[in-house]
């Protein structure tokens, strides 16, 4: 990057974001992970229907809304499958 950018200013950013080293556990760099935060905190928040909401027809109950964050996609995996009894509690966790 050096040699064809004199200076940090002049890098392109989707350029620089792609070449930059993974962040800890992640698989992008720091800069597309704040991108992709920010993008997905400003869907969160400007979205009317998001579950977590707590104004509107549709918001749900704090004990709802605990059983939600109690459930595991592993679980609702088994539920709704034909063929499958049994998956890893943590399905989403790198080993």
């Amino acid at each position: 990057m050096r040699r064809i950018y004199r200076e940090p200013a002049n890098v392109d950013v989707y350029s620089g974001a792609l070449s930059e080293a993974p962040v800890r556990d992640g698989i992008v760099g720091p800069l597309l992970t704040c991108l992709i935060g920010d993008q997905f905190l400003r869907l969160k928040q400007g979205d009317s229907f998001w579950y977590e909401r707590r104004r509107g027809p549709q918001r749900f109950t704090e004990a709802q809304l605990q059983q939600i964050y109690n459930t595991k996609l592993s679980s609702v995996i088994c539920r709704n499958s034909d063929h499958i009894e049994q998956s890893p509690v943590y399905l989403m966790k790198r080993t």
